[in-house]
């Protein structure tokens, strides 16, 4: 557990560190966002390019995490797995809340323009989709990785990896949050991913840890 707690603290520190710098305006934080934020957010003309990344934007909702995971919850609620399905229900349902509280404890307004692509209510420092997209990707990992080979792991890996980048990166392409909303919003998802780890005792050599490979063993064993 010692190393799943070790992330998960680095993790927490980093997203306070830049909560607290971004609370404090510190001019080098903005500065880097707003360099970061003009060179990334989408310039293409006309609504089909905005549509690509409305939709690219969509795995870091609540409504999909919730969607996808649910059902894995209930799956291995059937198999009698409850310390997992805890897991899966755990970290889904308080990322979100997590996310509002942070965002409230610094108060940071989103990014303006003088013509946004997009309209998006509340604040901005974490991002949600962020926060959303990096714990969605860091369970389906948890959950997937018995069932790959050594040969396949590093490859979904990097996929899922990739596919929560892409999430963060939409949310600056479409000018509504800055590169510390979004470094914030991944370190917080996947601190909570690991969080919900070591109180469920989800990890190798914990009482609910997952075979080292396949899933059909699981139905042995309860917990």
């Amino acid at each position: 557990m010692r190393p799943v707690l070790i992330g998960a603290t680095v993790l927490a520190a980093i997203v306070a560190i830049l909560g607290v710098l971004v609370d404090q305006d510190v001019r080098g934080v903005l500065e880097l966002d707003l360099a970061v934020g003009s060179a990334l957010r989408f310039q293409g003309a006309g609504s089909s390019g905005v549509d690509v990344l409305q939709v690219l934007t969509v795995p870091g909702l609540s409504v999909f995490r919730f969607v996808v995971l649910a059902p894995v919850a209930v799956f291995f609620a059937v198999l009698g797995r409850l310390r997992v399905a805890s897991f899966v229900l755990l970290a889904a349902l308080t990322v979100g809340p997590l996310t509002t509280l942070l965002k409230e404890l610094v108060g940071r307004v989103r990014p303006t323009a003088d013509d946004p692509l997009v309209a998006a209510d509340g604040l901005s420092f974490p991002s949600g989709h962020s926060s959303g997209a990096a714990t969605l990707a860091g369970v389906l990992l948890v959950l997937l990785w018995p069932l790959l080979t050594s040969r396949w792991r590093p490859w979904v890996a990097a996929v899922l990896t990739l596919a929560a980048l892409c999430v963060a990166w939409t949310r600056i392409a479409l000018g509504v949050h800055y590169l510390s909303d979004t470094v914030g919003g991944l370190a917080l998802g996947t601190a909570v991913v690991l969080v919900s780890m070591a109180l469920l005792g989800v990890y190798p050599g914990g009482p609910a840890q997952l075979p080292e490979h396949g899933w059909p063993r699981l139905a042995r064993k309860t917990g």
